[in-house]
């Protein structure tokens, strides 16, 4: 079976990264608990789309984000089409 996805690690930080309120909104709708969107908060991945570290919540808000598994987001960037 092939992936359809790359793994990007996630990094702990010890300052959480800034995240715009639109994004966290749209998480809280997605029904996602107040003490994990508090712990995701200091995590963050080197996205390839963005070309830079990004917060590990904007992440998971992207288009080409499809799950977060042991460690590691699977992003879907340069394997599907948005």
């Amino acid at each position: 079976m092939s992936q359809n996805y790359r793994e990007i690690r996630i990094q702990s930080l010890e300052k959480p990264l800034d995240v715009d309120k639109e994004v966290l909104a749209q998480l809280r709708e997605l029904k996602l608990s107040r003490k994990f969107i508090d712990s995701m908060k200091r995590d963050a991945v080197d996205c390839p789309w963005v070309g830079s570290t990004i917060s590990a919540l904007k992440c998971m808000g992207c288009p080409y984000f499809v799950r977060r598994f042991k460690g590691t987001i699977h992003c879907g960037y340069g394997f599907k089409k948005v």
